[in-house]
């Protein structure tokens, strides 16, 4: 998904995937990387093929509606609170509350936002070491028992 002027559109493609969501369908954002520009991925199998027709549906519907929404724009602020942080020394404690800060939820880093672009646009303004601990820590958050 591109620009007027050809280059990767970070906010539509988070967009796309934040109404495909609220469409039912999963898209996952990845974001840029070594030079790789922002993109979805999706997973189609057999299983699907009687979907194909409602997802190109809700595609065409999710674009427009991302199409019509504001691009996404990272706090400078917070942007420079996190190229602050130093990936290899920080405690899940401090990782949990600049999530928090974020907007992922609380400090015990429960409870989601319903829709992730501003997330997501803000991990892809970091420098990739410190959006890799920032994403490791997140998921690991996720899954604590």
């Amino acid at each position: 998904m591109t620009g007027p002027g050809g280059e990767p559109d970070l906010s539509l493609v988070l967009h796309v995937a934040d109404e495909m969501r609220e469409r039912g369908w999963y898209l996952q954002p990845q974001l840029s990387f070594d030079g790789l520009p922002p993109n979805l991925h999706l997973t189609l199998t057999p299983a699907t093929v009687d979907r194909v027709g409602a997802l190109l549906a809700d595609l065409t519907g999710s674009l427009a509606a991302a199409r019509a929404l504001e691009p996404v724009v990272v706090d400078p602020g917070l942007r420079d609170l996190a190229e602050g942080l130093a990936p290899d020394t920080l405690t899940p404690e401090e990782v949990a509350g600049f999530l928090a800060f974020a907007g992922l939820g609380s400090a015990d880093g429960q409870g989601l936002p319903s829709r992730m672009a501003p997330v997501l646009a803000l991990l892809d303004a970091l420098p990739p070491r410190l959006k890799e601990r920032l994403l490791a820590e997140f998921i690991a958050s996720l899954i604590r028992v």
